[in-house]
């Protein structure tokens, strides 16, 4: 065998072991089958590998567990001698009273809701009473696959520039607001790409400075698909969706959330049907570029780049997203909030028949930040094309700050060259100076918009 030769891992062996056992920047080749609680420390440079190719099968890294001996206790199914207590974090909404614990429970591969008492036991539920180390179970789970969660974390953030690839990473029990790739300090350098990472019940990659995140599928994981911070990362071509199924609030952090960026890209990923905002970029990011993404059917807004600076987001397909549970020009399709210097250029956004809203910006009192004042600041929104399906639905901007500044020539914020198709041309979809404004209105009263036209349709 060579120096450069990938060296074999196979199902049931111990891979840290095998790690520890070879220099920094060795190729391990995992063989398909199933790998249950690893948690891997990579030294520098090492590469963790799959098999390529639907044909060869899959290597499998699981933090779950099999149960398989189940009593009768208080008149449900129980498993006992359960002693996991992972790390517990995070904000929950009202229908997850648990969401912060990362321990989970799947039955043939779907994860139970879990509750807060067993007098909330029903079907499809569990409830994990950590003071007696007991799993109750809404369901009978004899002739089932039983698993929980057990291990926190698939690769740990112990050295720069490790490379993973071809894998399917699954069920660890990772708390909210870390990765079960990269935990909760990822290291530089890692190149992330052609997994599936599902079923994590907290984030399922975090990311780091010069980062890779390339054809991944991240999906249904339990609070978010991506998070991370530090300077040029690129996320490129994956599919990130049905991400916080363990029901965290969409007002702490869900969805996709990139925060502390500095010339981060996100580009040409498919992002649709998370619980949350699609693209969430949040708190000092700069130099962000968004471009050539479709993002459609999020619950929240499709993106929202929230008090952050200097940044474009271009050439994207924005559509269907929101359910539509907020008012004012929130559950935007694109929406800047307490941001500055952002082109929103090329974009096509189509909002849905049941309300949401297309293009708007937010100001409200945020202080400052690394990069200046978190205002709403040279924002250019233009050459877009923009459907309104129904009657309902605004693009414009807004503030409850009490400062009217955004809405003055001085701050540079311009809506220009965009073309609309709407149900009803007489439907006043524009937002300005706290009123509701026809085209014309807008455009005659505030300069704004101009040389935007209607169609008929769009092409999209």
């Amino acid at each position: 065998m060579t120096e450069s030769a990938a060296i074999p891992v196979r199902p049931g062996d111990d891979i840290q072991a095998i790690v520890e056992a070879h220099p920094a920047g060795t190729t391990y080749s995992l063989a398909p089958g199933v790998y249950r609680n690893q948690a891997i420390s990579p030294k520098a440079g090492d590469v963790f590998e799959g098999p390529s190719g639907a044909d060869k099968g899959s290597a499998v890294l699981t933090g779950a567990v099999v149960l398989t001996e189940f009593t009768r206790h208080d008149g449900w199914w129980v498993a006992t001698d359960q002693t996991q207590d992972g790390q517990v974090h995070g904000e929950c909404d009202p229908e997850h009273p648990r969401a912060a614990y990362p321990e989970d429970v799947f039955f043939d591969d779907v994860p139970l809701l879990h509750v807060a008492a067993k007098e909330d036991l029903k079907p499809g539920t569990f409830f994990f009473d950590y003071e007696a180390d007991t799993i109750y179970f809404g369901d009978d789970p004899n002739g089932r696959e039983v698993e929980v969660s057990t291990t926190r974390t698939a690769f740990l953030p112990t050295a720069e520039n490790v490379t993973i690839r071809n894998l399917t990473i699954e069920k660890y029990a990772i708390p909210a607001q870390m990765g079960a790739i990269g935990d909760q300090y990822p290291a530089a350098g890692w190149v992330i790409e052609n997994n599936e990472i599902r079923y994590n019940h907290g984030m399922g990659v975090a990311f780091a400075s010069n980062a890779i995140v390339r054809n991944n599928h991240i999906h249904h994981n339990g609070q978010s698909g991506i998070g991370g911070n530090g300077e040029n990362a690129l996320i490129e071509g994956n599919e990130l969706s049905y991400n916080n199924y363990a029901g965290f609030s969409r007002d702490w952090e869900c969805g996709n959330k990139l925060s502390n960026q500095i010339g981060t890209s996100v580009i040409g990923n498919y992002i649709h049907h998370n619980d949350c905002t699609g693209l969430w970029i949040d708190i000092d990011n700069i130099d962000m570029k968004i471009e050539r993404n479709i993002i459609e059917y999020n619950a929240g807004n499709g993106i929202q780049y929230e008090i952050s600076y200097r940044g474009s987001i271009i050439d994207n397909v924005v559509r269907y997203n929101t359910d539509n549970k907020k008012g004012w020009l929130w559950n935007s399709q694109i929406l800047i909030q307490n941001s500055q210097d952002i082109e929103v250029r090329g974009n096509t956004v189509i909002v849905p028949e049941t309300g949401g809203n297309a293009i708007g910006l937010i100001e409200q009192e945020r202080g400052s930040g690394l990069f200046g004042e978190y205002i709403v600041k040279n924002v250019q929104v233009h050459d877009n094309k923009v459907a309104f399906t129904s009657p309902l639905g605004m693009v414009g901007a807004g503030e409850d700050s009490g400062d009217p500044a955004i809405f003055t020539r001085e701050r540079g914020n311009v809506f220009s060259d965009n073309t609309y198709a709407v149900s009803d041309r007489d439907a006043l979809h524009w937002s300005w100076d706290d009123q509701e404004l026809s085209l014309a209105a807008l455009v005659y009263l505030y300069g704004q918009e101009s040389g935007s036209v209607f169609v008929d349709t769009l092409a999209y």
